[in-house]
């Protein structure tokens, strides 16, 4: 059975309250260029964006209830944009199904990863995708529910500035979007919030903040921790990408897996 949400009119947004990046165009108008790498001589693709004011924040440093309400707003705010957007002829972003977050078939193009997993963490991976699967399949492809995520919606991709106003949420790095269901576009950010000892604050701050833009049906909450270790087991092939498809040492892939295993059991005991 699926999940219909509820449609509403939120209240209207406070202007400048969200910035976020926009596209700098080059001499000719173009919004990317294509340029030689004077090393190997590949082409690399190349774009400039403004800069985005605020200092990255935890709970505990400065942010708070209040901070993390607006975070959550700032989230609906985008997700309310994406609902009403209709997508141009030839618009091509990823999808983040499934497949995409748990199979060799992932954007992040991960090669065979399976073994990179400790024996003991391939059947909860298989675990967690199979329960995602059955949850991304309930909420379907109503437009209230999937359309165009950040997908890396993260503490450290919003800067955070105290204005008169209140706070003020600037949102970045949107290298991942792609089309996905908006609930799972909650689990990267709530899963920064359960490293904190008064999480279930926190995440109500949060939940308020989203719910006073757009509509989330209280039932849709017991899904979150699993879609908050499905953030930690996409990360897994994040990690094994690096490495398959370009020879990126920048991160130690093992150390980096066997990590983010540890929060997939630490999100999977946050169900109720």
């Amino acid at each position: 059975m699926r999940t219909r949400l509820p449609r509403h009119r939120p209240r209207r947004p406070r202007r400048g309250r969200h910035p976020h990046p926009k596209p700098v165009p080059a001499n000719d108008g173009a919004l990317s260029l294509a340029v030689t790498s004077p090393g190997d001589g590949r082409t690399l693709h190349c774009d400039l964006l403004t800069w985005v004011e605020g200092d990255v924040r935890r709970p505990g440093t400065g942010l708070g209830r209040s901070g993390v309400r607006e975070t959550g707003r700032a989230l609906a705010h985008l997700h309310r944009a994406a609902a009403s957007f209709t997508p141009p002829a030839g618009f091509d972003l990823p999808v983040w199904d499934a497949r995409a977050l748990f199979t060799e078939d992932s954007p992040y193009r991960p090669g065979p990863f399976r073994d990179l997993l400790a024996p003991a963490d391939r059947s909860r991976f298989d675990h967690v995708a199979a329960r995602t699967a059955a949850i991304l399949d309930r909420l379907g492809d109503d437009p209230e529910a999937f359309g165009v995520v950040h997908h890396d919606f993260i503490l450290g991709n919003c800067h955070t500035r105290r204005t008169p106003q209140g706070w003020s949420i600037g949102v970045l790095d949107f290298d991942e979007t792609g089309w996905g269901h908006y609930l799972a576009d909650m689990g990267p950010v709530l899963g920064n919030l359960s490293d904190y000892p008064h999480f279930r604050r926190l995440r109500a701050a949060f939940l308020a903040g989203y719910r006073s833009v757009r509509p989330l049906p209280v039932d849709l909450e017991a899904h979150l921790p699993v879609l908050m270790a499905a953030r930690h087991t996409a990360q897994c092939l994040w990690a094994a990408g690096l490495v398959h498809s370009n020879g990126s040492e920048e991160v130690d892939t093992a150390e980096h897996i066997a990590y983010r295993m540890r929060e997939v059991r630490r999100c999977l005991d946050l169900s109720p």
